[in-house]
């Protein structure tokens, strides 16, 4: 399927592919807008500026599961970018494990989860559209909530093996570094606080993906 994006402003910049379409663009008065099609169809709409964060998101909802080969797709492309392409390894849902690789001789589960505004923002959508606009310290807390709630669900020794990738590709603007900075100040890193390897903020295209605070890989 061929996919246009429509420009405007100054610095606009625009990468169509596998990836869907993703327009990413400066706000006047300073801040971001990045507008995303993904390749199921779904549209979303993201600002982040000074005054808080704007959401705009229509269907279909490919977010949770549907979401988990788009997340993981960015996640092998960053490692091999770095280093040796990962080993893909099978993995086991009893085991609570999205998915697993090898990489640089070991052995990392990927764990996959949504962040943002809940399953009945999630049905608007499904229904027609879904719109938000928070405060940046509202935003900051959706990522906080999802981390804590998945690093809660594994032990001390799982967790340091563990990659969380909070995905973030409708709300795109989320996974920038001023978002992170803004994260890590009101935070802290979550990575030592709450033992996990690693903490990706993992956004539509591989630029848009940020190691939130410390990182083994």
């Amino acid at each position: 399927m061929e996919l246009s994006v429509l420009l405007t402003g100054v610095g606009a910049t625009a990468q169509l592919g596998r990836l869907g379409a993703v327009a990413d663009e400066p706000v006047r008065g300073g801040g971001e807008r990045i507008r995303y099609v993904a390749p199921s169809g779904a549209r979303s709409d993201s600002e982040f500026t000074q005054d808080g964060v704007r959401l705009h998101i229509d269907p279909p909802v490919d977010v949770g599961t549907r979401g988990e080969p788009r997340v993981f797709d960015r996640i092998v492309a960053l490692l091999s970018a770095s280093g040796p392409a990962p080993d893909i390894l099978p993995a086991s849902d009893h085991d609570g494990e999205d998915r697993v690789i090898r990489y640089r001789g070991e052995t990392i589960t990927i764990q996959i989860v949504s962040a943002g505004l809940g399953p009945e923002f999630w049905r608007g959508v499904a229904k027609g559209s879904g719109q938000a606009q928070v405060k940046v310290d509202v935003a900051a807390a959706w990522v906080r909530n999802a981390i804590d709630d998945k690093a809660g669900m594994y032990t001390t020794s799982q967790k340091r093996s563990m990659l969380l990738a909070v995905d973030l590709s409708h709300l795109g603007v989320l996974s920038s570094l001023t978002f992170a900075a803004t994260y890590i100040q009101m935070y802290g890193d979550p990575a030592a606080e709450s033992g996990l390897g690693a903490v990706w903020l993992v956004g539509p295209t591989d630029s848009r993906c940020t190691r939130l605070g410390t990182s083994q890989w």
